[in-house]
């Protein structure tokens, strides 16, 4: 009998602080489920691996493992940097890798070295972060030394570097002229359109009922962690200001940031805006919430990409973004504003008025124009696929 000549499989050691509810962690959840549908149907994927540098459980640890991602639990530090580079090298050797993929952007330099003769064929950064990662890695000369080391090392080391645009990998001043042996290119992340297709009266009336607003209520979106970069604040002021200007709308702030949550909510109710501006917290059903709005709000301050205006586009969503947004999020054009934050809230609140008055367009076409761009789950996968194929 002769045994068939299968090709080994492809397996892949992706490389995260913690699986934490954030943009790439959720990206390689909504990878390991398309794969799990693949491989359900007879599809050949990749074996993803996980190697979480922070050292420890995170929330979305057992989810990862029940879809098919064997977990590792590495604490890096600079300090402990030969305990890690032992404990890593016995890993890469035993695991025995087809790629290497470390979303860590210049520390994956610091895992390069670490590996060093034990690294898999294929060793691919990628870039994520908004740039404050990168300012506050050379605010000493210390820091900027050990940057530049990092650098040198993605130079020696790395076969591919990926951002998700092209604006943060020119922000990260990761560009082909300083990198000649390396592939460097966006790669868009991907995510399951068909998550954003419910109907909006449904959603709508189910959301404002649980909330307590009256049925058919106008809802601005705001997601996103409640920080300084991602700019709650000027959100709610310009919501405030909508509403001054007669405009019947509701905000919905969805996100973490318990500290600015309690000052902004106790703000919002000493204004008298309490019974239109409410503060959701973390939740997870996102795409019933976006398809339940008619706007959305995404004033932040600088982004990798920002995804979630992409999500929300896919919902059928008007977009009032910041100019400091890359313009990589545009798939529906008529569907996204760009507004610099310097003309300040007035404008914003202009525009939000114009969008709420607008009548709501639907969910289906704009869903099927996301499905088709390279921000699908099935087009992102097959453009990592090509890289591992490589």
């Amino acid at each position: 009998m002769v045994t068939p000549n299968i090709p080994p499989e492809k397996r892949v050691l992706h490389v995260i602080t913690v699986l934490s509810v954030g943009g790439v962690e959720m990206w390689l959840i909504e990878l390991l489920r398309h794969m799990r549908q693949m491989s359900e149907n007879g599809k050949p994927t990749e074996s993803f691996e996980i190697l979480m540098t922070g050292g420890r459980r995170h929330e979305l640890d057992d989810l990862a493992a029940s879809l098919g991602a064997k977990l590792h639990y590495i604490p890096f530090s600079r300090r402990s940097f030969l305990g890690f580079a032992k404990r890593f090298q016995k890993l890469l050797r035993e695991g025995q890798y087809t790629a290497i993929h470390d979303h860590q952007d210049y520390a994956a330099g610091w895992h390069f070295l670490a590996g060093a003769g034990t690294l898999p064929p294929l060793r691919i950064v990628h870039v994520h972060n908004a740039p404050a990662r990168l300012r506050e890695s050379g605010r000493t000369a210390t820091r900027r030394k050990l940057l530049r080391i990092s650098a040198a090392a993605i130079r020696r080391f790395a076969t591919h570097v990926l951002g998700t645009s092209s604006q943060i990998l020119r922000q990260y001043r990761f560009e082909p002229a300083g990198y000649p042996l390396q592939e460097v290119r966006a790669l868009h992340c991907g995510f399951d359109t068909s998550r954003f297709k419910e109907p909006h009266a449904e959603s709508n009336d189910a959301v404002c009922d649980e909330i307590g607003w009256p049925a058919g209520s106008k809802i601005a979106l705001f997601v996103g962690r409640l920080d300084a970069f991602k700019n709650a604040d000027f959100a709610v002021d310009v919501a405030k200001a909508a509403i001054d200007k007669g405009c019947d709308l509701r905000l919905m702030l969805v996100g973490g940031g318990e500290r600015t949550r309690e000052r902004l909510e106790s703000d919002v109710r000493s204004a008298g805006y309490g019974d239109r501006i409410h503060f959701a917290g973390r939740r997870h059903d996102v795409a019933r919430l976006m398809a339940a709005s008619h706007c959305f709000l995404f004033p932040s301050i600088e982004e990798g990409l920002g995804m979630v205006a992409v999500e929300a586009q896919a919902a059928g969503l008007s977009v009032i973004a910041s100019d400091t947004v890359s313009r990589e999020i545009v798939v529906i054009p008529d569907l996204v504003t760009f507004l610099p934050l310097s003309a300040g809230v007035g404008v914003w609140a202009d525009r939000l008025c114009q969008v709420i008055a607008a009548p709501r367009g639907d969910t289906e076409t704009p869903n099927e124009v996301v499905r088709n761009s390279s921000f699908s789950i099935e087009s992102s996968y097959r453009a990592l696929h090509s890289v591992y194929e490589s």
